[in-house]
């Protein structure tokens, strides 16, 4: 009876192929779920990231609200007790009785300390007489005639100073502005002289 070896049975054709894809098939899913698994492990992570800068953000931006709110009440009781030291030079002057001369002494003392107050907060007088209309610091409240024609778009009056801060316009400086206005020239009359001999003679 003739043996027959393995070796000697022919394979089909294409079956080392199958075997081979069968084993990329199973290794394939292994490969996207790892791959799957690293994304969604990033993703928390950069989620819980988020989250803590989020969160940092939020009590910072809530750290400096307070630090300006308690900054700007600073500036404003400073403010107001150096209008109270102002205020209280006036309360002087009505409860004592004053000479004349005392009476300009304590204005001046009291404008002297205004002034002082005004630098210390880096603001200054608006007080335009005699330059150019500007409607940006000025704000014109009548025009007033001028004889000049160099007056003319000029500020002739100051009705009441204006105050800025650095760029900032506290308050505009009320003003009179001047309008020229040529006068119309009148001719004198002319005399007419009729001499005997009945010639006009223009004088």
């Amino acid at each position: 009876m003739m043996k027959i070896n393995n070796e000697d049975l022919e394979k089909p054709k294409g079956f080392e192929g199958d075997q081979m894809s069968e084993q990329n098939n199973q290794s394939q899913p292994e490969e996207e779920r790892d791959t799957i698994q690293k994304l969604e492990q990033a993703l928390h992570e950069c989620e819980d990231k988020y989250k803590r800068l989020a969160a940092d953000y939020a009590n910072y931006k809530k750290r400096v609200e307070t630090e300006w709110a308690q900054v700007r009440v600073q500036a404003e009781d400073r403010c107001l007790q150096d209008i109270l030291t102002i205020y209280d030079e006036f309360l002087r002057m009505k409860n004592h009785k004053m000479e004349p001369h005392q009476v300009i002494e304590a204005v001046e003392a009291i404008q002297k300390k205004w002034q002082q107050w005004l630098d210390r907060n880096l603001i200054t007088i608006i007080n335009p007489k005699g330059q150019n209309f500007d409607h940006h610091e000025h704000e014109a409240v009548l025009h007033q005639p001028v004889e000049d024609p160099e007056l003319d778009g000029k500020v002739v009056q100051v009705i009441e100073y204006g105050y800025k801060r650095g760029r900032k316009i506290l308050r505009h400086a009320k003003v009179a502005v001047g309008k020229f206005e040529a006068k119309e020239s009148k001719q004198e009359p002319v005399e007419i002289k009729i001499n005997e001999e009945g010639e006009n003679n223009e004088s």
